[in-house]
């Protein structure tokens, strides 16, 4: 449990826990403005609930840069539309995850980017 985080007494590392709230936040990302929404826990336990909700059919997922960045496609919003996030965090300070949505501008440079990083990094920080 994490008592550090402000105005929250205590929390899950469990990801199954975490799977409904994930869930939940698609809707957010899919209607804000921006698309963005963070999540108060490190990218390991958020990408394993978004493993536990792909496996139950929402979508599909991959590492654009293993333990830091994935992409998450076809993410249903109700009945009535699907929706792609990139997911943001860090396994070193495991305090916020970030999903923002593809928009118009889904940067394949961006990915491609990414998962060259990925491949090629002389160090793995």
């Amino acid at each position: 449990m994490d008592l550090t985080l402000g105005g929250v007494s205590e929390k899950s590392q469990n990801p199954e826990d975490w799977a409904p709230i994930v869930e939940r936040v698609t809707f957010q990302v899919f209607y804000r403005s921006l698309g963005m929404v963070a999540l108060p826990a490190g990218i390991d336990i958020v990408s394993k609930a978004i493993d536990i909700l792909s496996s139950k059919g929402m979508g599909t997922w991959k590492w654009l840069i293993t333990d830091r960045v994935l992409v998450w496609q076809g993410i249903p919003v109700d009945s009535a539309l699907k929706v792609h996030c990139y997911v943001f965090g860090s396994k070193y300070r495991p305090k916020n995850t970030v999903l923002v949505r593809q928009g118009f501008w889904r940067m394949y440079f961006f990915e491609l980017g990414l998962k060259t990083l990925d491949v090629f990094r002389p160090l793995k920080l």
